[in-house]
This record gives C-alpha cells, sequence and structure tokens, in this order.
C-alpha cells in the first residue's frame, strides 16, 4: 500500500492525531455516502473487540474539481471507557495529493479553521 502514517499522541490531554497519505484520488458528492461507509466499517471492527458505541454526529461533502474534502464526527462511548472521546475524520483531496486525516478528543472540537489553514498548501 503507498502513502505514509504519521501518529502524533498528547499525553498531556490524550488526543490523537494520525495523518495517512495515500495515492492521489479525486472524489465527488455521489461517493460521499461510500466515503461514509468505510468509515463506518472501521467503527463496526472497533465495535467487534469493545463496549464502544459510535454516535455520528455529522458527516458532509465539500469540493470542487481542484479540491474534495469530506468530514465525519462520531461521538464514542462506552461502559469500559472513561470519558467519552469525539473522532473527527477529514478525507482531502488537493493538488494530486489526497491524505486521510483522523482527530480523537475528549471534547467536541472544530478542526474546520485549521484545516482551511493548511489544506494541502
Amino acid at each position: 500500500m503507498d502513502g505514509s502514517l504519521y501518529i502524533y499522541y498528547d499525553e498531556e490531554n490524550g488526543s490523537t492525531f494520525t495523518i495517512n497519505t495515500r495515492p492521489y484520488f479525486a472524489f465527488t458528492k455521489e461517493d460521499a455516502p461510500q466515503l461514509l461507509g468505510l468509515i463506518t466499517e472501521n467503527n463496526d471492527k472497533v465495535k467487534e473487540n469493545s463496549d464502544a458505541k459510535f454516535t455520528k454526529i455529522t458527516a458532509k461533502y465539500g469540493g470542487d474539481k481542484q479540491q474534495q474534502l469530506f468530514k465525519a464526527v462520531y461521538k464514542v462511548s462506552g461502559k469500559s471507557m472513561k470519558n467519552d472521546v469525539y473522532n473527527t475524520s477529514y478525507i482531502i483531496s488537493s493538488k494530486g495529493k489526497t491524505v486521510f486525516i483522523q482527530l480523537s478528543t475528549l471534547d467536541e472540537i472544530n478542526f474546520d479553521p485549521y484545516l482551511d489553514k493548511i489544506i494541502l498548501k
């Protein structure tokens, strides 16, 4: 599988940030349900080995021919978990590059303004 995976962990607040670079692929709004299906499939794999419950908060597509972005946010909870966690996933294709970004935090945070500043420039 081509691409690179980077994982960052903040011990102070328990947040994780992963970036997975992938070969470029453009996608459209019509592809958004399939992208959501991939994320749901990964969530289902986690549920197989835990009591985690995934509640979708939002899923949306934005883009044009030059740049595409898909975002999904889930609240993850479970009896065995000390705290609820918010998983924010982005799939971004722009300028011949595609990245998957996932952020897991204890609070629901809108990362959109940050991505607007760094989006594959």
